[in-house]
């Protein structure tokens, strides 16, 4: 296995992460990490890090004009920037010829922009476009069902931010964030593919000459849902069946705390959310589907966010039944809870998880990640594959008893019906 793992990385002395693997291809990928993003935001600079990543990509630095960059840009077969609660991240895909022009460029945009009022006006226009866009595409629902499960937890941060803040926002509005978290110490370069022989170097003369500032540390991986609410009921006329009512559906969504990188269990959840409702003859699917009629169709998947890991359950059912959906998913949780899930179920389970890693590392991408949770989780990969042969039909069901609920009573879900129907008291 360790030919699969092997990769590049050290720490620069003015505390530049550097982390990259090699290959013989002609193609390379490269990340700039940024620790900034909207977690680092106070109240009254809700969506600015989004704003400032905008200005910084479209923007001029000490050395280039606008055009200038977008000229080195046009060069690259890809190149995109994303802000996120934490990172930013600028990428781009590449030629290897033009990895030292991509070095140049990142460096350039991360810790040398000019920030103007022409730009500024031009990255706004195009934020608020996303905020309105984004809030047209919202539902009533889906904002009463966030607030339920997540509560006052920054885990569900709009990232876009407040319009009126992004309106108001000035080139000093965003100079302050830009010197307060795009210090060189809050930075990681990822590389992967066709590297040329001098990379230490290169990577020394473009990010070596710049000194370290205020460090942020940010555990994001630890941020929980906040529950307020376990059972929402929405009366929706929309989804009758004017033609025969007692055939209306409803939609079922329930959300389960569930384990983040790096914590225990996270691969054991994940099988059992397979044999839950994400495989074919799953239990939800052969029990409320199949044998009790009760739902069209009904699944669960396990939901990866950046900042937080949950289950999530939907279906649409039998509108006039919920009640009974509701209690066979409970019945099917107290059997997860009580009884091994089948040792045949179980096998091929981790030989899929096994395959899935190490699918993954082989795109450039995967890759990436791979080389940034060893630096930002200090969690080598390889572990990985020594953690899921521990798996056992015992540590899936403590997993089950630890993270779904045991009855209605045991608040560790958020639970939404949306129906055509007055709720059922």
């Amino acid at each position: 296995m360790g030919k699969y793992f092997n990769f590049n990385k050290y720490t620069m002395d003015n505390g530049l992460n550097v982390a990259y693997r090699k290959t013989d291809s002609n193609i390379t990928l490269i990340d700039l990490n940024i620790g900034s993003g909207s977690l680092t935001e106070n109240n009254n600079e809700k969506g600015l890090c989004h704003l400032l990543e905008h200005c910084i990509y479209n923007g001029a630095t000490a050395k280039y004009t606008p055009k200038q960059l977008d000229d080195i840009k046009s060069n690259f077969g890809y190149s995109n920037a994303s802000t996120s609660i934490i990172p930013i991240y600028f990428r781009s895909d590449l030629l290897k010829e033009d990895v030292e022009s991509c070095l140049d460029f990142l460096s350039q945009i991360a810790l040398n922009s000019k920030f103007d009022e022409t730009t500024l006006d031009q990255e706004k226009q195009r934020v608020l476009r996303e905020i309105c866009d984004h809030k047209t595409n919202k539902s009533i629902y889906g904002e009463s069902f966030n607030d339920a499960f997540f509560g006052n937890s920054r885990v569900i941060y709009d990232v876009l931010g407040d319009a009126e803040i992004i309106k108001k926002a000035s080139v000093n509005d965003l100079m302050n964030i830009y010197k307060r978290n795009f210090n060189i110490n809050n930075m990681g370069l990822f590389l992967y593919g066709g590297l040329p022989d001098n990379i230490d170097s290169l990577i020394s003369n473009y990010f070596g000459n710049y000194s370290k500032g205020k460090k942020l540390e940010f555990n994001v991986k630890k941020l929980k849902p906040q529950i307020k609410s376990s059972f929402l009921y929405f009366k929706d006329i929309f989804l009758l069946n004017e033609n025969n009512p007692d055939l209306s559906s409803a939609q079922f969504s329930m959300r389960l705390n569930a384990p983040n990188f790096n914590e225990k269990y996270y691969y054991e959840m994940q099988i059992l959310n397979d044999f839950l409702g994400n495989s074919y003859n799953s239990r939800l699917h052969s029990e409320i589907s199949a044998k009790k009629g009760l739902a069209y169709n009904i699944d669960s998947k396990f939901i990866i966010e950046p900042s937080c890991n949950y289950l999530s359950i939907a279906g649409m059912i039998q509108a006039q039944k919920y009640k009974k959906v509701i209690n066979s998913v409970f019945d099917i949780f107290s059997d997860l809870r009580n009884k091994l899930i089948p040792e045949d179920f179980l096998i091929k389970n981790i030989k899929k998880t096994n395959y899935d890693i190490l699918k993954n590392y082989e795109s450039p991408i995967g890759n990436i990640d791979i080389m940034k949770s060893n630096i930002y989780d200090d969690f080598d990969i390889v572990d990985v594959i020594d953690i899921i042969k521990n798996i056992n039909q015992e540590s899936i069901r403590e997993a089950a008893r630890l993270y779904l609920p045991e009855n209605t009573d045991d608040k560790k879900y958020s639970m939404m019906v949306i129906s055509p129907f007055d709720e059922e008291k």
